[in-house]
């Protein structure tokens, strides 16, 4: 009987020690783990070009950019835009 005490204790001790590391000594992600969202526009969708117009400014085209912000680092993420962009100063 008191064996089975001790290892209950013991399993428990165990269990409450995994937990305590657990909780104030979590993994951490290196940068070999961390996976790679993006390393160039395409990889995001790139460009998606809807319509073309010509102001007093230049020619612009509208529609969905779809860019790499940070690209190859761990901290890279994709990002979309529908503003118009500029493609030439002359229609």
């Amino acid at each position: 009987m008191e064996r089975d005490t001790l290892l209950s204790a013991a399993i428990l001790a165990a269990i409450v020690l995994g937990l305590v590391a657990a909780v104030f000594w979590p993994q951490r992600e290196s940068e070999e783990t961390t996976p790679v969202t993006c390393t160039d526009d395409q990889q995001c969708g790139g460009t998606i070009e809807t319509e073309r117009y010509c102001t007093r400014e230049g020619l612009f085209a509208r529609g969905q950019r779809n860019t790499c912000v940070q690209p190859g680092t761990a901290g890279n993420r994709c990002e979309t835009s529908y503003e118009p962009w500029k493609l030439a100063d002359e229609c």
